[in-house]
């Protein structure tokens, strides 16, 4: 068997070492997710025992609820406005995003779909066509397949920025860098007074670094304007109580900060749920990746190491008679929960024991020759050998299950 299991790397050492680089990469994911979600899971339930909710406005909660996790809701107050002077922008919010984009050469390639063409190699297999669109990025002519007549800019004379203002409070209590870098909930900024400069256009909400608004040319500049947090708006947050700011938690558990911040007015329940919500909808996501790409590296194992495992004596004759589609689904399946029920054997040890028992030992052992039906089976295809009857099904040789695979 050991010299079979070498031969068959040597003969297929490409694939096999690019499916076991990819089942590595892959089991690495999941176990870094299911840890993302226990540590998650544990933050979650531990603040949820913490957890104060307190009057914002009351007097004293330095002195009452100092390092303690506290959950405030109400308007926040921004004491000064975030300003652009150059283009004539001030904005009471606690955060004001400059979104800087040039107008360039963009190319687009296309394959031929010419069986002339496909017939000469020394022609080139894609046609390449050229536009302009406004981008937030550089993009190199250079690399261009045509690169004369379409030449973008090197750089852009002036560079996106996001401003964040300095005092930001609900009631009596301030904002820490970490809970304001928490607002992403942008709107657009559209006005209608222009700027003093005059190289600087304004159309339609949008700032114009150009000629002409509305005759673009590469290397035109447009800046549009957007901001986030606006003043007197409700928010809830947790955090810290550190002298009057909200500073972000360290758990037991985890070096992860925890600090929680939505629009609206939600008490820390919901506030924790809705958070515990959306971590696992991210967990669900990332297993599901990798399930793809543990059924993946599956598909890309050669077709004769399935031949080798079906020839296994410990392979139950009803799996050979299944294809190499059904074989592999079933594999990447159990083995991603088995993954993720080793991870969870600490925290949740029922729930692992119990997934694993379920989805993997029980359909593992169905298929194997220790079931009982499978050792009945095998011992009726032995009777008919000696019989001389012909067996059902059951391909006997390894160069049978191979044509079957293939």
């Amino acid at each position: 068997m050991a010299n079979t299991v070498y031969n068959q790397f040597k003969a297929t050492w490409l694939t096999t070492t690019f499916s076991s680089l990819l089942f590595c990469s892959v089991i690495y994911l999941l176990l870094w997710n299911e840890i993302q979600a226990i540590v998650i899971s544990l933050a979650m339930e531990q603040g949820t025992n913490l957890v104060v909710s307190l009057n914002p406005n009351s007097p004293n909660l330095d002195a009452d609820f100092e390092g303690q996790l506290v959950h405030l809701v109400g308007p926040i107050q921004i004491m000064e406005p975030l300003t652009e002077p150059d283009y004539n922008i001030q904005v009471l919010s606690v955060k004001l995003k400059k979104r800087v984009q040039m107008f360039q050469w963009i190319e687009e390639a296309t394959e031929k779909d010419d069986f002339a063409n496909s017939m000469d190699f020394d022609s080139n297999s894609k046609s390449y066509s050229y536009f302009t669109d406004w981008l937030d990025y550089l993009v190199d002519s250079n690399l261009f397949y045509m690169s004369p007549g379409h030449h973008n800019p090197k750089d852009m004379s002036i560079s996106g920025q996001t401003y964040i203002a300095e005092n930001v409070k609900i009631g009596n209590v301030f904002l820490g860098i970490e809970a304001k870098r928490k607002f992403s909930d942008y709107s657009d900024i559209t006005s209608d007074e222009r700027p003093d400069r005059h190289d600087i256009k304004l159309h339609s909400g949008a700032y114009y670094h150009g000629a002409d608004p509305l005759v673009h040319e590469v290397g035109d500049l447009r800046i549009l304007f957007s901001y986030a947090g606006r003043n007197n708006d409700d928010y809830s947050v947790i955090g810290v109580l550190d002298k009057l700011t909200i500073q972000p938690y360290i758990t037991e558990i985890s070096s992860q900060p925890l600090i929680l911040l939505r629009k609206g007015r939600y008490s820390a329940e919901d506030m924790l749920a809705l958070e515990f919500q959306e971590a696992r909808r991210i967990a669900w996501r990332y297993r599901a990746v990798g399930w793809f790409q543990m059924f993946a590296a599956a598909m890309s194992l050669h077709p004769d190491w399935f031949a080798l495992l079906l020839n296994c004596k410990w392979v139950s004759p009803r799996l050979r008679t299944h294809g190499r589609f059904f074989i592999n689904l079933g594999m990447s399946s159990c083995a991603t929960i088995l993954i993720i029920s080793t991870a969870w054997m600490v925290y949740a040890p029922i729930i692992s024991m119990a997934m694993f028992l379920f989805l993997v030992f029980l359909p593992v052992f169905y298929f194997s020759s220790f079931n009982k039906y499978s050792t009945n089976t095998r011992n009726t295809q032995a009777g008919q050998e000696k019989s001389g009857a012909p067996r059902k099904n059951v391909p006997g040789l390894y160069n049978q299950l191979k044509e079957n695979i293939l």
